[in-house]
């Protein structure tokens, strides 16, 4: 099974969205070995979709500085509200891989949010 998806996307504030796949798994065992390159990228962040581990909440998105070396800056964190467009965008993402869906940490109302969206 994939742990996560990884979606480079056009946004003024984020360049990446990574999708968590594996609800069991902690995130930073999830993400230790991702790493980019992120000299296209050093003004802008990554976020990350947490929806399949804590739900349609306030801590469903996690954005995060990308370091010279590639990787999540793990102290950067900061959970944030994207825009609607962005939500939309990352639900989109999910419903690429709904066979995960019912699976996951998700009650069935918040995975039916998440598909028809």
């Amino acid at each position: 099974m994939e742990k996560f998806l990884y979606n480079l996307i056009a946004d003024e504030k984020y360049f990446a969205i990574i999708t968590v796949l594996d609800y069991e798994l902690s995130l930073r065992s999830c993400l230790s070995e991702f790493e980019i390159c992120s000299s296209n990228y050093e003004s802008k962040k990554i976020i990350v979709d947490l929806a399949l581990k804590v739900g349609v909440n306030k801590y469903r998105f996690v954005e995060y500085d990308v370091g010279a070396d590639g990787k999540l800056i793990w102290s950067s964190s900061s959970y944030v509200t994207p825009s609607a467009q962005l939500i939309t965008l990352s639900n989109h993402f999910i419903r690429k891989k709904e066979t995960v869906l019912p699976n996951s940490m998700l009650p069935k109302n918040e995975q039916t949010q998440i598909l028809m969206i």
